[in-house]
C-alpha cells in the first residue's frame, strides 16, 4: 500500500512517514489489521478514487475504507428513497402481465422486500422519514453485499400453463365438477341443464 500511495502521490506521500523500519513495521500492521476484510475490488476502487479525487492520501484506514465503498449509483440500484417508492408501489399491487423486471425496476428491491426480516407490511404504514430510516437499514446491508461482488437476479418467472377446454360442454362440465367438489348441487345440476340446452 505504501508503495502505492507512493506512486500515487510522490513527494506528499514522503519516506518522512516512515523514516525507519521500526515505522514501516508499525505503519503496515495499522494499515493491515484497518484494511482486513476488504476485498480487492474495494481496494482497487478506493485507490483509483485516491487518484481521481484527492489531493493527499488519505491518513487513516477508516477513511480509506469509505472511498472503497461503492455507491448504489456506481452499482446501478437507486438511492434508498427512490428504491423504497418503487418497492412501495410494488408491493401495493400486482398487474397481470406485468414482469418482475416491470414491477421492481432493480433485483435488490425484490430480494429486500422478499427477505423475512423485512416487514414491508409496517414499513408502508409509517410515516415517511420512519419508513425510510426503517428500509434504508435493510437495503444498505442488500448493497453492501452487491458492492462484494454477490449477485442478484429476479426467479425465473413461470410460463402459464393453463389451457382452456377444448370445448364449451367440456367447459361446462368441468364447471359442474368443481361446483360438486364444492358441495354446490343446485349450481352443478343448472350448469349441466345449460350445457344440453
Amino acid at each position: 500500500m505504501r508503495a502505492r500511495f507512493l506512486t500515487i502521490y510522490g513527494e506528499t506521500w514522503s519516506e518522512k512517514r516512515c523514516p525507519d523500519a521500526e515505522a514501516e513495521a508499525a505503519w503496515d500492521a495499522v494499515w493491515s489489521r484497518g484494511l482486513a476484510g476488504m476485498t480487492p475490488n474495494q481496494i482497487r476502487h478506493a485507490l483509483g478514487r485516491c487518484e481521481r479525487e484527492l489531493k493527499w492520501p488519505p491518513t487513516s484506514p477508516a477513511e480509506f475504507r469509505a472511498l472503497g465503498e461503492l455507491t448504489e449509483a456506481e452499482l446501478g440500484a437507486p438511492g434508498p428513497a427512490e428504491a423504497l417508492n418503487i418497492a412501495t408501489r410494488a408491493f401495493n399491487r400486482n398487474i397481470a402481465g406485468e414482469s418482475l423486471a416491470d414491477r421492481w425496476r432493480h433485483p435488490v428491491i425484490f430480494h429486500v422486500v422478499r427477505d423475512p426480516a423485512v416487514d414491508m407490511f409496517r414499513i408502508t404504514r409509517l410515516r415517511s422519514d420512519d419508513a425510510l430510516k426503517a428500509w434504508a437499514l435493510h437495503y444498505r446491508k442488500y448493497i453492501q453485499r452487491l458492492a462484494s461482488g454477490e449477485r442478484f437476479d429476479f426467479p425465473e418467472e413461470p410460463a402459464l400453463t393453463h389451457k382452456p377446454p377444448a370445448s364449451r360442454d367440456r367447459a361446462h362440465a368441468a364447471m359442474a365438477e368443481i361446483w360438486r367438489i364444492l358441495g354446490y348441487e343446485g349450481r352443478a345440476e343448472a350448469a349441466e341443464a345449460r350445457r344440453s340446452a
